[in-house]
């Protein structure tokens, strides 16, 4: 069996992408478009290590050289820890794409990152605000709210969440096809997604902002 190792990166966002973009599936009001227990049983399949129908002894065959095994990862930020974060040339849609989301008739109103950035950020928690308007105003007591492309490099550097609730970056840059502002975070589970509402139930003190600082 091969070593384990911390799946990061480009290779990250794509296999969560299709994890939330299943999920999306399963919930939409128009019912689930392919065999349910077919999902069920290739679900089971992939947990017990069973790609394509290759048993787990072959496809998990090492394919890492020593350099390439990866060290545990990064805790999250404690809340005021200073991080640095390096995010390579990326779109807006492209982050939608990335979140396992057709990018087709979204739009992006924001300023896309066209050659490779470094940045200091901040993790800060603010009490409970009822809607997203009231979280900006809350936040400028704390710096600059990071724009939402930041995710991306947050994601890569701290791939594994902590569960002790979600992580937003206040940029409504993102329309849905629908026309609604949405900014991305980061759910209490590590999936990618856009939110408007604090997933419905407005934004507690569980949440934790990404603030950018000098």
């Amino acid at each position: 069996m091969a070593s384990k190792v911390v799946v990061a990166g480009e290779l990250y966002f794509e296999i969560d992408g299709k994890l939330h973009e299943i999920k999306r599936q399963i919930r939409q009001k128009g019912g689930y478009p392919y065999d349910p227990q077919a999902l069920n049983n290739a679900l089971h399949k992939i947990v017990m290590g069973d790609f394509l129908g290759a048993g787990p002894s072959e496809v998990l065959t090492p394919v890492f050289t020593p350099g390439d095994l990866i060290t545990p990862p990064r805790p999250y930020p404690a809340l005021g820890e200073v991080f640095e974060l390096t995010l390579q040339p990326i779109s807006g849609l492209e982050l939608v794409r990335l979140f396992g989301i057709d990018p087709t008739h979204w739009q992006f109103r924001g300023k896309e990152i066209t050659k490779a950035l470094t940045r200091k950020f901040k993790l800060v928690e603010i009490s409970y605000q009822p809607n997203f308007v009231a979280v900006l105003k809350a936040l400028k007591a704390y710096g600059r709210p990071a724009k939402g492309l930041w995710l991306k490099a947050y994601k890569e550097a701290y791939p594994v969440p902590d569960g002790n609730g979600p992580v937003g970056f206040a940029d409504p840059s993102w329309r849905t096809p629908s026309g609604y502002a949405r900014f991305p975070c980061v759910s209490t589970d590590g999936h990618s997604a856009f939110d408007w509402d604090g997933f419905g139930y407005g934004f507690d003190g569980g949440w934790r902002w990404a603030v950018e600082v000098d």
